[in-house]
C-alpha cells in the first residue's frame, strides 16, 4: 500500500496558525476551493497535526466527476524538527490534482517566506503567478524543474537535470533520491518533432547485491520502470514524455519510482537508508 505523500517545510518553528495562513494565502488562488474543516491535534508529545479537508468546485475536477462537490484533505505535522505538508494517495483520484495543485501554491509561498527571513535572495522564478491549473503540463523541462523544486527538497539543478530527496510521513522516516534528466529519442529528431522525454531513476543497492537474473525477476514485479545498472548500483529507471507529465502524474509517478527504489533497498541492504 503506498505510504502517504509528504513534502518538508523549510523550517521547524510552524505552528498550526502559521499552518493555516499559509493555506488560507495559497487558497486565495483557487475561488472554487474552501475549507470545510480543520482538526488541530496538540494533545500527543509527537508528532502533532493539522488536518484540513478542502471542499473542491466543479472548475478543480474533471469533466467526469460532474457538479458535486468533492473534499480532498491536506495534513501538516509537526515533530519538534521538521514540518511535513502530507497528501494520502488514497484519496480519490479526482480530488488529486487539485490538491497537488494548492499544496504546491502553498510549499512555493512557505519557501519564498522562509527565504526571506533567513536573508536570502528570493529566485526570479519563484516570483511568478501560481498556475492554478490542476492538469497543467510542464511546458518546458525547465518548468518541471521549477514545479520539483516548489514540492520536494530540490538537491541539484543544470540545464538537463535536477535531483530531488523524496520523504515519507514518519514514523517511516526515510527519504530517498531521485534523479531526472531530459532528452530527445532518436525517433523523435528522425522525424522531425522536438519532444522531449523525461528520465527518471531512483537508486536501490549496490551492483554486488544482486545477480542480473535476480535484478530481472524484480523488474517484472514492479509496478513502475525497470532495474537497470548504473555504474556501481542498481536503480529503477523509467521514461515518460514531458508532455505527459501533468502536475498529479508526475508527483505520483516520482513517489512511486522513489517508494519502489526504497523498499528494495531496505530489503536488500538489511535496513540501510543510504540512497
Amino acid at each position: 500500500m503506498p505510504r502517504p505523500f509528504c513534502f518538508t517545510l523549510p523550517y521547524a518553528r510552524f505552528s498550526p496558525a502559521h499552518a493555516l495562513a499559509s493555506l488560507e494565502e495559497a487558497m486565495a488562488f483557487f475561488p472554487d476551493a474552501r475549507i470545510a474543516r480543520a482538526i488541530v491535534d496538540m494533545e500527543q508529545e509527537a508528532p502533532q497535526g493539522l488536518d484540513v479537508d478542502i471542499e473542491l468546485g466543479p472548475s478543480l475536477l474533471p469533466e467526469s466527476a460532474g457538479e458535486e462537490l468533492r473534499i480532498g484533505t491536506l495534513s501538516v505535522r509537526f515533530d519538534g524538527q521538521a514540518v511535513s505538508l502530507v497528501i494520502d494517495p488514497r484519496d480519490s483520484s479526482a480530488v488529486l490534482p487539485a490538491i497537488f495543485a494548492i499544496a504546491e501554491t502553498m510549499l512555493a509561498s512557505v519557501r519564498d517566506l522562509a527565504a526571506v527571513a533567513a536573508g536570502e535572495d528570493v529566485e526570479e522564478e519563484e516570483t511568478t503567478e501560481a498556475d492554478v491549473d490542476p492538469w497543467s503540463k510542464p511546458a518546458s523541462f525547465d518548468d518541471l524543474a521549477r514545479r520539483a523544486r516548489h514540492l520536494f527538497s530540490l538537491d541539484g539543478r543544470g540545464e538537463t537535470a535536477f535531483g530531488v530527496t523524496v520523504a515519507w510521513q514518519k514514523p517511516v522516516g526515510r527519504t530517498q533520491g531521485l534523479l531526472a534528466h531530459a532528452h530527445t529519442p532518436r525517433f523523435e529528431e528522425e522525424s522531425g518533432g522536438e519532444g522531449t522525454w523525461v528520465t527518471l531513476e531512483s537508486p536501490v543497492c549496490p551492483k554486488n547485491r544482486l545477480t542480473p537474473e535476480e535484478a530481472l525477476r524484480r523488474s517484472r514485479s514492479l509496478d513502475v520502470g525497470a532495474l537497470c545498472e548504473r555504474a556501481e548500483h542498481y536503480t529503477i529507471v523509467a521514461r515518460y514524455p514531458l508532455r505527459a507529465l501533468d502536475r498529479a502524474r508526475f508527483v505520483a509517478i516520482a513517489m512511486a519510482i522513489a517508494e519502489q527504489a526504497d523498499r528494495l533497498e531496505a530489503m536488500l541492504t538489511g535496513g540501510k537508508d543510504e540512497l
